[in-house]
């Protein structure tokens, strides 16, 4: 692990990847990239503003999702039917 506050080499300032940044940007690449981007750019605009419903409509439509999928315990179907009426 880098431990920038006491490098010396500051090989960083010359685009030197210490901590293998590119390497995990690879992950994030196509759907899984867009749905990311998505989230960050929601949760930015939002965070504190909308409520965690309103936020995922707001990812839903963002993404131009058709249909969504929504898992739940048995304990919770009343909420899940409302919140699935919602969506």
């Amino acid at each position: 692990m880098a431990d920038c506050a006491h490098c010396k080499e500051k090989r960083c300032a010359g685009g030197h990847d210490c901590f293998g940044v590119a390497r995990l940007a690879e992950k994030y690449r196509g759907k899984l990239g867009a749905l990311h981007k998505a989230a960050s750019i929601i949760e930015a605009e939002h965070y504190c503003r909308k409520t965690r419903l309103e936020e995922a409509v707001e990812l839903v439509r963002m993404m131009g999702f058709k249909r969504v999928g929504l898992a739940f315990c048995i304990g919770l179907s009343k909420e899940a039917e409302e919140i699935c009426t919602i969506l």
